[in-house]
């Protein structure tokens, strides 16, 4: 799982014109590493947020479910985004294959006061239900995006430009 949990620009939102924009880019990502098709009707993610303590609190809010017999293909992408369906049309970063699904609110949605929890749930080819819990710390970096490492999403540390023009010294 990939996400971006702090988008650049979300400390302003609330004021700034063009928050919908912003919503778009606080995401998850879902990748089907198996043999088969999902479909998406089977999988639903939820958040739980942590305390100053960081122990879960009783608040479980269910962030997304797919409602739609589409499928999830194996090595396909799935990003889901707290922003609104209508506003489609802002989306800069769109990919192939790579499916879009929206949460489809009007405020963001992972705490970054004290972190929190994302579960992603689904049932597999037998009818088993199946799910995944990722933890993610406090104050994340803004316009980060993070990766899974450990049962964790952290920030990723990876020079993508390095890996694209291999001639860059990494610092």
């Amino acid at each position: 799982m990939n996400a971006q949990l702090n988008p650049k620009g979300k400390d302003k939102a609330a004021i700034t014109p063009g928050a919908e924009f912003n919503l778009l880019n606080e995401w998850i990502e879902i990748e089907n590493f198996g043999n088969e098709a999902i479909p998406l009707s089977s999988i639903s993610v939820s958040h739980k947020f942590l305390d100053k303590n960081r122990r879960k609190t009783p608040v479980r809010e269910s962030y997304w479910s797919g409602e739609t017999q589409e499928l999830l293909l194996p090595m396909q992408k799935l990003r889901i985004r707290s922003g609104n369906f209508s506003d489609y049309h802002l989306i800069k970063d769109n990919q192939t294959n790579v499916l879009n699904g929206f949460a489809n609110r009007k405020r963001f949605v992972f705490n970054n006061q004290w972190g929190g929890a994302i579960t992603v749930r689904w049932i597999d080819s037998f009818g088993r239900r199946q799910s995944n819990r990722f933890l993610y710390d406090a104050d994340q970096i803004i316009g980060a995006i993070h990766r899974v490492k450990n049962g964790k999403l952290a920030a990723s540390t990876h020079n993508w430009l390095a890996e694209r023009l291999p001639g860059i010294k990494q610092r």
